[in-house]
């Protein structure tokens, strides 16, 4: 789609995004909650007080308000404005790389719950299944669709991965005596191991233990956090399945030629 991305384009997908964006924000709090995504309206987390349309215009209206509420003052979480601004350019670069509208379509959706997904985990230190089982369809109906039978060892990849993440989890609780990491992120596991392949996703992988390992150190050292604190794994394993894609190839080569 590189050909068709003019300014007008560009201007149209980064305004889809940040309509987007606006409604991430509302799975974003309401899916931990438990809470309809329809009703009730949106409204102030502080005081309820359900906000006007030109309350709710992304971006703009933080702007406007000046990062409060116009009606009790409490201040709006940067988050708000920050996802907009991300789903608008993270869109932006999806259709850069797409090669069809499908492809746009299809992974502009997956990014999308793949970034609530990280936003979530962050936030609540869980990993809700209705968002892994929404990315698993889009991802089963993409392949199914543009490369017909490649669905079906993707599923053999996805066990695969799922069933080494649950090995690795079971001896390293029994090495550590306390769970390393939950059962949501043996799901995304087997997510990316559906996306990517069976041993793409073992490096994928490995590149999340290692930015988490490197992020968790910092912490430590900086004092930001404690050594028995939890640090949400999901996050990691999806940056290192970006991380893969965008670099893994060069970084194996790089690797390689180390011993050749």
């Amino acid at each position: 789609m590189i050909d068709k991305l003019d300014y007008a384009n560009i201007s149209i997908i980064f305004i889809v995004g940040l309509l987007f964006g606006s409604f991430l924000n509302v799975v974003i709090y309401r899916i931990p909650k438990s809470i309809s995504l329809i009703k009730p309206a949106s409204n102030c987390p502080n005081c309820s007080e359900n906000l006007k349309w030109y309350e709710n215009i992304p971006l703009l209206s933080y702007i406007f308000l000046f990062g409060k509420c116009s009606h009790c003052k409490t201040n709006i979480s940067i988050q708000y404005p920050l996802i907009e601004l991300l789903t608008g350019l993270m869109l932006i670069g999806i259709a850069y790389y797409s090669i069809d509208i499908l492809q746009f379509i299809v992974f502009s959706l997956l990014g999308m719950t793949l970034l609530c997904l990280i936003v979530i985990d962050f936030k609540n230190y869980i990993l809700p299944d209705i968002l892994i089982i929404i990315s698993f369809v889009i991802v089963l109906f993409y392949f199914g669709y543009s490369e017909k039978l490649e669905a079906l060892p993707r599923l053999y990849y996805a066990i695969l991965a799922g069933s080494g993440m649950y090995v690795l989890r079971m001896v390293t609780t029994k090495i550590y005596k306390k769970e390393t990491f939950g059962m949501g992120d043996i799901k995304l596991s087997v997510l990316i191991g559906f996306i990517i392949g069976y041993w793409d996703a073992f490096v994928a992988i490995f590149f999340g233990f290692v930015l988490a390992a490197v992020i968790f150190s910092i912490l430590i050292i900086t004092r930001l956090q404690k050594k028995d604190a939890y640090l949400p794994f999901g996050p990691y394993l999806i940056f290192g399945m970006i991380f893969y894609i965008m670099y893994g190839e060069l970084v194996l080569r790089w690797y390689i030629s180390l011993f050749i």
